[in-house]
């Protein structure tokens, strides 16, 4: 996909079950990564910080 600006509520979910793993991210590019490899989603480093905040 291009840059998405809107990440879909069932992406949010599942990165919510990632997001609560005492190992998950550490870093946004982390959750870029895991989108872009998961989910097939390129977010920009904007629409990341404003869904996992």
């Amino acid at each position: 996909q291009e840059d998405s600006q809107i990440i879909s509520e069932e992406a949010i979910e599942r990165l919510g079950r990632e997001l609560q793993d005492p190992e998950g991210f550490e870093i946004y590019g982390e959750v870029q990564t895991w989108l872009a490899a998961e989910l097939g989603i390129k977010a920009s480093d904007k629409v990341v910080h404003s869904t996992v905040r």
